[in-house]
């Protein structure tokens, strides 16, 4: 989806050219190009000046044509760095730490304000489905539950181990691994959906 790696071979860089002119160290793009980690919004826009391409086309614009789903916009915290696609104003990057949605004119809106939220099917690091529903309010998180933990973070290596099933125990929601979330920390660090017990 994403073409952080098309658009500089286009413009005939390296990756330590391209590393050097964005200021950044060789294997910081590489994780980029390899999908293993997101560049902050700020690098994003510097790769599509320095690339000569759009925002739009870096984070892949063709996905318009993939099967979509819509996305509550209170999921929006656990897509930290990811782009999305918002009806009538295009690809916007996600920015949880300040429940902003960046798109590529520099604009920003809160997630609020943001209405008809897309993300593709394809997706793989998110559970669609249970996005399309609100997250569980802390309330609901009680003794026992079984449920499906989407970590907020902005470290996509983070997320992807973090992520999974976790029963709610005492005041923590542990998985079989041993990871823990405070449940003082619903909200913040981590968002929980149903997925049975």
């Amino acid at each position: 989806m994403r073409r952080y790696r098309e658009a500089r071979k286009q413009n005939d860089l390296k990756v330590g050219e391209a590393a050097h002119k964005l200021g950044v160290p060789q294997p910081t793009l590489t994780s980029w190009e390899n999908g293993t980690r997101n560049p902050p919004i700020d690098m994003l826009l510097k790769m599509a000046k320095l690339y000569q391409v759009s925002v739009d086309y870096l984070l892949g614009s063709d996905a318009q044509n993939e099967p979509m789903a819509e996305i509550c916009a209170e999921n929006l915290p656990v897509m930290a760095g990811k782009p999305v696609w918002v009806n009538k104003r295009g690809w916007a990057l996600v920015n949880a730490e300040r429940g902003q949605l960046l798109f590529s004119d520099g604009h920003t809106e809160s997630f609020s304000a943001a209405p008809d939220i897309l993300i593709p099917w394809g997706d793989k690091t998110l559970l669609v489905e249970a996005m399309q529903a609100p997250p569980l309010g802390p309330d609901d998180l009680h003794q026992g539950l079984c449920v499906w933990v989407e970590p907020i973070s902005d470290d996509a290596i983070l997320r992807e181990e973090l992520r999974g099933r976790y029963r709610i125990i005492g005041h923590y929601a542990e998985n079989e691994r041993g990871n823990r979330f405070a449940l003082d920390t619903y909200g913040a660090k981590w968002l929980a959906y149903r997925v049975g017990s």
